[in-house]
């Protein structure tokens, strides 16, 4: 009757908190069995020994600037101390383009081992990770060959209102928040072999949680749409994991 109440209480438990923390199955790491502690931290020393993990991903190698991804992920497991699961890094960088958008994480792996009975175990895992993601403010270099670089210098006029400048940016870039959203309007000079041709954009920026942002851009030319460009930015959590054994 114990051992039951015990094992109704961890899996309410991961039903009332874990969900919290979970993420659906991503473009970086498609193979669960391949970056287990990724996924789940809880795997960090779930078996003895040392582990060591190495994947390269290369997806859409028939366009020339496909997503690879590289991965290193090292855990051993810890029985000496008292209630010790494991530890272990984990290592990941991914490169977009031409190395244009890059994503690195470095990260601390740790698991507990929790005896419930001479049956169960159960082992709880934490993930403590340094996310870094980025456009490099180098050169943009498009398919056609074409490169651009674009900086923008923000300055803040008001509680909600900002001005925005940039090389390739027609004067001053106005923009003004209100509740979740930001509203983004600037003449953008866009260089076509000899010519420039002077674009309006009309952007917007919808804050729709703190993990989620929706970007939404308009260009026109004499008042007529000629381009749109949708975008949705993640930003992630502290992973943290939960596993019966």
């Amino acid at each position: 009757m114990k051992r039951s109440i015990y094992i109704i209480l961890l899996f309410s438990l991961q039903t009332l908190i874990i969900p919290e923390f979970l993420h659906a199955q991503e473009a970086y790491y498609s193979q669960y069995y391949n970056s287990p502690t990724y996924y789940n931290p809880a795997q960090t020393g779930l078996n003895q020994g040392l582990n060591i993990r190495v994947g390269y991903r290369n997806q859409w190698p028939q366009f020339t600037n496909d997503l690879k991804t590289y991965n290193f992920s090292m855990d051993i497991a810890e029985r000496f101390m008292p209630g010790a699961g494991g530890l272990g890094i984990i290592f990941n960088t991914n490169k977009e383009g031409e190395g244009l958008i890059k994503r690195t994480m470095m990260g601390a792996l740790g698991s507990v081992r929790i005896k419930i009975n001479k049956y169960w175990v159960s082992q709880v895992g934490f993930m403590a990770a340094y996310v870094q993601k980025k456009i490099d403010d180098e050169d943009f270099i498009w398919s056609d060959g074409e490169k651009q670089k674009r900086i923008w210098h923000l300055k803040k006029i008001s509680p909600t209102k900002y001005e925005g400048r940039a090389d390739d940016v027609v004067g001053v870039a106005k923009g003004e928040v209100s509740g979740n959203a930001f509203h983004w309007e600037y003449t953008l000079a866009v260089k076509v072999n000899d010519s420039v041709y002077k674009f309006s954009f009309d952007d917007w920026m919808y804050l729709m949680d703190d993990q989620v942002l929706i970007n939404k851009a308009e260009m026109s030319k004499f008042g007529l749409t000629v381009g749109e460009i949708n975008i949705v930015f993640i930003k992630r959590k502290l992973s943290l994991g939960l596993i019966l054994h």
